[in-house]
């Protein structure tokens, strides 16, 4: 099974906070490093769609039951599609759509990495706004 894609850059951009306070005054838009190279137990990841919910302006206001180290990404809930998998990676391969399963994630970037274990399989012929 295909473990590397020729798709994945070494730069992002992503919605990170670096303060908190109003969601409108600390979202910014910022070029972030991409995935960078993965441990055996990681999966590269392209995000293809992620929601606004009340939790990603609770987390910006620092009211939320987690506070994350800042900067840190916003977004808690989407769906990305697996571009790359770790040498020990079982359950996940290039092309399946997952969704994280711990809050705070960091959704709202283009690209991204996380352990096989942080992630669910989701079907991929559903359209990516209902899966987000």
């Amino acid at each position: 099974r295909p473990r590397v894609t020729s798709s994945v850059r070494s730069f992002s951009t992503a919605v990170r906070y670096s303060v908190h306070g109003q969601a409108k005054d600390v979202y910014k838009l910022e070029t972030v490093d991409g995935m960078g190279k993965l441990s055996a137990s990681e999966v590269g990841l392209h995000f293809l769609a992620a929601p606004i919910n009340p939790s990603d302006l609770n987390l910006a206001e620092g009211v939320y039951g987690v506070k994350p180290s800042l900067p840190a990404v916003g977004g808690n809930e989407g769906v990305a599609l697996v571009k790359e998998v770790g040498s020990a990676v079982k359950s996940l391969q290039v092309g399946d759509w997952v969704v994280p399963v711990k809050t705070p994630f960091g959704t709202w970037r283009q690209q991204g990495k996380a352990d096989e274990k942080a992630l669910v399989k989701v079907p991929n012929d559903i359209p990516a706004p209902y899966a987000a």
